[in-house]
């Protein structure tokens, strides 16, 4: 299943995750769908999602993990008791207990430690989901941030940190708020109550 394969390896514990999936459930089907495209030399069918859930104590965590799993699109780990390898994920992937995606390619190699911001900011267009494809990101779009400032003082963003899909969920008195930012339009598209407001990022 994941031999050649490149691995997305999604360490998380099962707290306040559900961005997490939803976000890694879209990757998963971009991924999908045609594998056969090659993007730098990686074919998108390569790449695998694998979630790695980091539990202490499994007594009370079933019933939660029973109803993660039904939500998720991916592979992912299936264990009760203590887990293999929990020494080499603290050690080589770094966990610290926050959510990380880390790459590995199909010789063990750590392509990136935590993919997860990239992933949030670009989506799927951060594929293969190495640093360095940031970088090629941030010039390809470098022309519209600069053409924002030019002919909209009220609309300048910094090109240092561009962001392509940001969910943030915000809880104010007993709203649930849902902002999806999406950058080539650089607008908010806030969901409250049913009704959208659109308004202009400034």
């Amino acid at each position: 299943m994941f031999k050649q394969k490149y691995v997305m390896l999604f360490f998380s514990s099962l707290d306040s995750i559900g961005d997490e999936i939803l976000l890694l459930n879209s990757i998963n089907n971009g991924l999908q769908e045609n594998p056969g495209e090659e993007i730098k030399g990686f074919k998108k069918g390569d790449f695998k999602i694998l979630w790695i859930p980091i539990v202490d104590d499994w007594k009370s965590k079933r019933e939660q993990f029973t109803n993660l799993k039904e939500k998720i699109k991916f592979y992912l780990v299936e264990y009760f008791e203590e887990l293999p390898g929990y020494d080499i994920i603290m050690d080589k992937f770094k966990y610290e207990g926050l959510p990380i995606v880390s790459v590995v390619n199909p010789q063990g190699q750590i392509m990136n430690e935590n993919a997860l911001q990239i992933i949030f900011e670009w989506g799927i267009d951060a594929f293969p989901f190495r640093r360095s494809d940031v970088y090629d990101l941030n010039k390809k779009w470098k022309w519209f941030w600069n053409l924002l400032e030019q002919t909209d003082d009220n609309a300048k963003v910094s090109t240092n940190i561009p962001l392509h899909i940001i969910w943030v969920s915000l809880y104010y008195f007993s709203f649930k708020v849902k902002i999806y930012f999406a950058c080539k339009f650089k607008m908010f598209f806030i969901f409250m109550k049913s009704k959208w407001i659109k308004f202009r990022f400034g």
